[in-house]
């Protein structure tokens, strides 16, 4: 829960600061913001992948407890639905 809480808050105020630095919120208008900025795309990249889970980001570990303990105690549907 706290993983969750400050991984969303960043992307939160990381798309503000996108907002400000493109001057909109329409995805054909921030188009190039890549190039123009690319610590921005970092900042936003990084919480992403922790919150969908990839390794060695937080979320890997949240996700890798829960599955272990749910194949442990053989309950195979809570060990597939942390994976989805």
């Amino acid at each position: 829960l706290f993983h969750h809480i400050i991984v969303k808050a960043n992307l939160f105020f990381v798309a503000g600061l996108i907002k400000l630095k493109a001057g909109s919120e329409e995805l054909d208008k921030i188009g190039g913001l890549l190039k123009a900025s690319p610590l921005l795309a970092i900042l936003f990249l990084i919480p992403a992948l922790s919150l969908a889970g990839i390794p060695p980001l937080s979320g890997f570990w949240a996700k890798f407890i829960i599955v272990q303990a749910s194949l442990e105690a053989r309950d195979w549907w809570v060990a597939l639905a942390a994976l989805a």
